[in-house]
């Protein structure tokens, strides 16, 4: 156990993701909109780096879920106070708004079938549910 615990990642897959998907709609609101204030975005990216410092030097592998969601608590207000931003100021692209969702779909059925999730009965099921 004490093997597994020393060669773990210092930063958790599940909050590295979230925090890259929170990273990207904050940077993509900034390019969408660059002449609208900067502030909640900053505010965001500040929540970001913060959480990846929490993550790093607090939590470690054998920390429980509610020592987790505390520690984070601040941190992911702070992300989501730019992230709410960020997606009010894409919601006002009319080509975010009309291209981003059957991209979004195309890429969930294709990457479910090349990720070897689900094979492709099963992935046309999502589509046409998505599609729906």
């Amino acid at each position: 156990v004490e093997a597994k615990i020393d060669a773990a990642a210092p930063i958790g897959t599940g909050t590295a993701i979230l925090l890259v998907l929170m990273g990207l709609i904050m940077t993509t609101a900034r390019g969408i909109a660059p002449s609208q204030e900067a502030q909640p975005l900053l505010i965001g990216g500040v929540g970001v780096v913060l959480a990846l410092l929490v993550d790093i030097i607090l939590l470690s592998p054998t920390t429980s879920p509610g020592v987790w969601v505390v520690l984070m608590a601040i941190p992911f207000a702070l992300t989501m106070y730019g992230v709410v931003e960020g997606v009010k100021r894409c919601a006002q692209n009319e080509l975010i708004r009309v291209v981003f969702p059957p991209l979004v779909l195309i890429v969930a059925v294709l990457g479910s079938i090349l990720g070897g999730i689900t094979n492709p009965t099963p992935a046309a099921a999502l589509g046409a549910g998505g599609a729906i």
